[in-house]
């Protein structure tokens, strides 16, 4: 008995299901002139975004950085009496901010394109005087200028950096809308870096001089004053060791002279030149030790930037398509019309009930 009385429960469930999803419907299409119009307002959207789309060309660079490893004890010991220190790894988020830094967007900038640089370019392409020019400020006849050096650049030349550095890197709580991005993939340890723009060329040029600056950085400027000190240690080893060859040939020439026979005056002489051989002598081993351990060392702690995947021409362009852009109209204001008209009537007939 109680057998039955489920199936009929189940049955009268399901019943209902079904005419309720009946009235539903046949509520959409009764107001058919709501979906129209939210058809048409949904697709007239999509047909101004397609309107106004533009082709923008993304260049995309994927690369790893290796070559680091963690050394201590004497060797750490020895670069630190050279002024030389050793922080282990190169930390991933280092390699971003600095690829973002004023510094290295300066140079890109100023990289030369087309007989003139990146940064008028850029103004060119995006018809930035006519978007920066106001009652304040004057732009029509701008154009950056070609210098590394901030300090000799004018108050308008910051402004418009400053503008320059929003277009490419975005800001710290908005980075969307920017033309280039830096990511890191912690899982595969794997860098991207990629920029987008209305111009092959810019967004080729951009992105490869980046990711130089980058590795000019991080495998040379960093250590200058390292190499400096290896230079150092190389220069002097050279010294002792021309001094030593000096004092042998020195010795060897009274020798010669004496014919074996030997003054007092004579043998104290000789007696100090061995002194000074052997000085020089352990002293340039002890100096060429050094140098070697440093310029092992050296290489070892300078990291290897390695480009897995280069960009090149021609690159992928975005494109809009205009059926794309009609269907998604109409099946997005189709759904939201229908949320709507089932919205009402579930209130109306609970109102009424």
């Amino acid at each position: 008995m109680s057998n039955t009385n489920y199936n009929q429960n189940d049955e009268v469930s399901l019943k209902d299901l079904i005419t309720r999803i009946k009235d539903f419907f046949n509520e959409v299409i009764k107001y058919w002139w709501i979906v129209s119009a939210f058809c048409l307002v949904t697709t007239a959207g999509f047909l101004y975004n397609h309107s106004q789309h533009e082709t923008e060309y993304v260049a995309k660079l994927r690369f790893v950085v290796e070559g680091q490893s963690s050394q201590a004890g004497g060797l750490r010991s020895l670069l630190g009496t050279f002024g030389i220190k050793r922080d282990g790894g190169l930390n991933p988020y280092k390699i971003i901010n600095v690829g973002r830094s004023t510094d290295i967007l300066i140079k890109v900038l100023n990289k030369s394109t087309k007989g003139s640089i990146v940064a008028n370019e850029i103004i060119e392409t995006y018809n930035l005087r006519e978007e920066w020019t106001n009652k304040e400020n004057d732009f029509t006849s701008y154009s950056f200028p070609n210098t590394l050096n901030l300090d000799a650049m004018s108050l308008d030349d910051k402004k418009v950096l400053r503008n320059f550095y929003s277009m490419l890197w975005g800001t710290e709580k908005n980075r969307d809308d920017c033309l280039s991005t830096i990511e890191l993939d912690e899982n595969t340890g794997i860098y991207l870096l990629q920029t987008k723009s209305l111009s092959e060329e810019l967004s080729l040029d951009i992105t490869n001089e980046i990711y130089d600056n980058i590795t000019y950085f991080f495998e040379t400027a960093v250590f200058e004053n390292q190499l400096k000190s290896a230079k150092i240690l190389e220069l002097k080893a050279d010294s002792i060791k021309q001094l030593r060859e000096s004092k042998v040939m020195e010795l060897a020439r009274i020798g010669d002279s004496s014919r074996g026979l030997f003054t007092q005056m004579g043998k104290s002489k000789q007696t100090l030149l061995n002194q000074e051989v052997f000085a020089l002598g352990a002293a340039y081993v002890e100096i060429l030790k050094s140098y070697e351990m440093t310029d092992v060392n050296l290489k070892d702690m300078q990291p290897l930037f390695m480009v897995i995947d280069a960009p090149y021409s021609p690159l992928s362009a975005s494109t809009s398509s205009l059926l794309k852009s009609l269907i998604y109209g109409f099946v997005l204001g189709g759904f939201f019309a229908g949320i709507f008209i089932i919205i009402r009537k579930v209130y109306r007939d609970t109102m009424e009930a």
